[in-house]
């Protein structure tokens, strides 16, 4: 118990956050899918993409499942690219319907693709996942960008009953003062 013990407070100095340990671990433990995606994850949320998409490629290199495919995904969101990140969410679905892939794509539906296409794929997800802020929100999104506004409220207000986190009462309140400042093409 000593030498557990011993261990336990050791490691305690691996971990400042998420980032040190990902750091500290793949330099001991080489090759592990699970700590390049997390290294992948803490970069992302740092900011550093580039830096991230090595990791999250890397981590599908070494074994290929729904997460480390979002992971990548959401990178190639965030840099805007779209289309790779399509491809990324896509690949992920064929691990199984995972509501973080939906979510996703639903993401790149609003700024990628032909939208009357993307709101039918939002409106079949939620079919599946009826209870996501987060897809009512997008498809809100998507009816407001297409000048549909009286529609995105009704959509806005559903997605406000299932989350009222910061993002979505940020958007909700865009939609419904109709402030937000998206091309309606």
């Amino acid at each position: 118990i000593l030498l557990l013990s011993i261990r336990t407070f050791v490691r305690g100095f691996d971990w400042r956050n998420n980032l040190s340990l990902a750091t500290h671990d793949i330099k001991v433990s080489r090759d592990s899918y699970a700590l390049e995606s997390l290294m992948a994850q803490a970069l992302s949320v740092k900011g550093r993409l580039q830096e991230a998409k090595i990791h999250a490629e890397k981590s599908i290199d070494l074994y290929p499942y729904s997460i480390n495919y979002i992971n990548l995904g959401h990178i190639y969101f965030v840099l805007e690219d779209y289309p790779k990140a399509k491809e990324a969410y896509l690949k992920a679905l064929e691990f199984g319907e995972y509501y973080l892939t939906y979510e996703g794509l639903a993401a790149v539906s609003v700024f990628y693709g032909d939208p009357a296409e993307n709101i039918k794929f939002i409106e079949l997800a939620l079919e599946k996942f009826p209870q996501s802020a987060r897809l009512w929100l997008d498809l809100a999104f998507l009816n407001y960008k297409i000048g549909n506004i009286s529609q995105a409220k009704i959509l806005a207000k559903k997605a406000y009953s299932y989350s009222k986190d910061g993002v979505t009462t940020f958007f909700y309140r865009g939609i419904m003062n109709e402030t937000l400042d998206f091309n309606r093409k």
